[in-house]
């Protein structure tokens, strides 16, 4: 009976290890930004948890340093982002604290993701206002867009 209550322990402990073992955290300082990028993948997605602050969230063009697509990430928020290697992600901590974020990486096959994605339809969405403005994404994410911020979605 001791012998299969060590294993027992032992097997969870190695599955607890496992699964916080593909978890990064992120601190990004006050007023300040972040750039990560894995440039050995075609493809990425990124598990976004987001511990405390307000913070942008950005992909840009690696070349060009030109926005892509990007949303707010309010406190407590959680949401997946993929990132193709022509690009590279950006998080802006616009707030006068450190800001935390849980990040953990997945190698996409590309060529399956976009097969999936054929009749999808691209849209930017505008926020003029100088206000986050919280989005309501059923079964999906519920970001924030930010103040003067366009967003791209697909």
């Amino acid at each position: 009976m001791r012998k299969t209550v060590v294993v027992f322990f032992s097997i969870v402990v190695a599955a607890v290890g496992l699964a916080f073992a593909q978890r990064s955290s992120l601190e990004i300082p006050p007023r300040s930004s972040l750039e990560l990028d894995y440039a050995d993948y075609e493809m990425y997605q990124l598990k976004l948890r987001n511990n405390g602050r307000d913070i942008d969230v950005k992909v840009v063009d690696k070349k060009t340093g030109e926005f892509i697509r990007g949303f707010g990430l309010g406190p407590v928020g959680k949401v997946e982002v993929m990132v193709e290697n022509t690009s590279k992600i950006v998080f802006v901590n616009s707030s006068d604290k450190t800001a935390s974020l849980s990040v953990s990486f997945t190698e996409m096959d590309a060529k399956k993701v976009m097969a999936s994605n054929e009749g999808l339809v691209s849209f930017t969405l505008v926020n003029s206002s100088s206000k986050s403005i919280p989005l309501i994404i059923p079964n999906e994410m519920n970001p924030n867009l930010s103040p003067k911020s366009n967003s791209g979605v697909d």
